[in-house]
Order: structure tokens, then sequence, then C-alpha cells
């Protein structure tokens, strides 16, 4: 009911925070998303123009509790939304939740021209099940081009400074590789 308020204060704070991308959400994922980006597509096209006044970018995030969790859904939902003021934060380990194989396949699917951000996990970094083959994801957005921002969360659970610090080395050691 507020969104178009909420809208233009989240694009108020983003120019004073001199960032150019206010991050998206989908609403509770439904047991067919695809039945929900009518809606989407709606509600975005409502607030894309107060993003494109304040001239910055909606960035949907791809989560596995919202209707757009998957590279599959990303690819849907921006086919149908063309507006360059709209890009997507891909969030593998979001799309690794929901069953995707997010690299090579989920990648691949991927409109990498309206990629802003690229979030790692921290416990897709480490050595365990959950790992995500991040080395060969980060070649493959230099060779693709990509000049958006890389962002790192720390979701490890228990003590979230150490396991910041542990991601991170993770991180200083796969660019090492580069």
């Amino acid at each position: 009911a507020n969104r178009k308020a909420d809208c233009e204060t989240a694009v108020r704070a983003a120019n004073i925070l001199g960032t150019d991308n206010v991050r998206v959400f989908t609403g509770d994922r439904v047991a067919h998303p695809e039945t929900a980006f009518p809606l989407i597509r709606q509600t975005l096209e409502e607030l894309l123009p107060i993003a494109e006044k304040g001239k910055v970018r909606l960035v949907i995030e791809n989560e596995h509790s919202q209707n757009i969790g998957t590279s599959v859904e990303i690819k849907a939902i921006m086919a149908i939304i063309p507006s360059k003021t709209l890009g997507f934060n891909w969030d593998p380990g979001n799309a690794k939740n929901l069953g995707e194989v997010t690299w090579p396949e989920g990648y691949a699917l991927l409109p990498k021209s309206r990629m802003r951000n690229v979030q790692f996990k921290a416990k897709n970094l480490m050595n365990n099940p959950d790992r995500i083959d991040w080395l060969s994801i980060v070649k493959a957005l230099d060779k693709d081009g990509y000049a958006g921002r890389l962002g790192l969360e720390a979701d490890t659970g228990g003590n979230l400074i150490e396991a910041s610090h542990d991601a991170m080395r993770q991180v200083l050691q796969m660019v090492g590789q580069l």
C-alpha cells in the first residue's frame, strides 16, 4: 500500500549514501512462482519511474524465500521487464538452496548486462557440501566483462566476525589464483 512512498524514501537514501542500487524483493515464494510474475511486473513498473527519476536502479535479489529465487526465474522476469532501470543481484547460494546447479548451468542463463551485484555467502566459500566453485564464477565474470560489485555475506552462524575473516581469507586466496 505504501510501496511508492517507501520507494521514494529508499531512492532518497540511496542518493544520500551515494549508491545507485536499491535492492528489492519479490514476495513470499508461492508453489508456482511464475504465477506471481504478472503482479511482480505490475508492481515494479509502478516503481521504476521513481527509481529512474532518482537516477538509481532497482535490483531484484534472487532469494530462495521469494518468487524470484533461481537463475531461470531471474532470466524470465528480466525478459518481461526490459527496463534498463531494473537489474538483479545474483546470489548463487540462494539459488542452490532451491536445488539449482549454479555453476555453470545457472550462470549461463543470466542476462549478464543486467547483473548489478554478485553476492558470496561465506558458507559457499568453505570446504563443505555448500561450497560453490567461486573461482570459476569469478573467472567467467571477468571474461564476460562484469563491472558490477561483489559482496560478502557472512551468514554461517556462530561467530560472524570470525566467519567473515575466514571467508575473506578464502576470497583473497581465490583472487591470488586469478
